[in-house]
């Protein structure tokens, strides 16, 4: 009988890719894990190889690696740190004052400018 274990879907994703794709990441992958805190790396596109190559396979490994990392671009080199607090992240049920007001006025007219109480997903509208 086979032997079940449950994996984190990252370390599935990384253990059973193939081919160059594979390789590549992988090296990139080992450019996020040398960083130590308070370092930072500076990669610069090999023959061949574009800024945005480099900034994007840099993205998809620190996305598998589970890293939020900072890329900057300084003339022909790109800089790269691992964040130390994770960057707040925008929340899509935000509205912009502006269209809270339209929304809000639209609900007063629907109401027959009766007082209603806002929906649930109106009481928790951030500014």
């Amino acid at each position: 009988m086979p032997t079940f274990d449950q994996v984190p879907l990252q370390e599935a994703m990384l253990k059973t890719a193939t081919g160059k794709t594979a390789q590549i990441t992988q090296e990139y992958l080992g450019y996020i894990e040398q960083l130590t805190e308070g370092q930072a790396g500076r990669l610069q596109p090999g023959e061949g190889e574009s800024m945005a190559t480099v900034r994007r396979r840099l993205g998809v490994a620190a996305k598998l690696s589970g890293k939020d990392i900072t890329i900057k671009r300084q003339g022909n080199e790109v800089y790269f740190w691992v964040q130390q607090e994770p960057r707040p992240r925008a929340d899509s049920r935000r509205l912009r004052p502006k269209a809270l007001g339209w929304l809000l006025r639209k609900l007063d007219l629907a109401a027959g400018s009766r007082e209603r109480e806002l929906p649930p997903t109106l009481r928790q509208v951030r500014f």
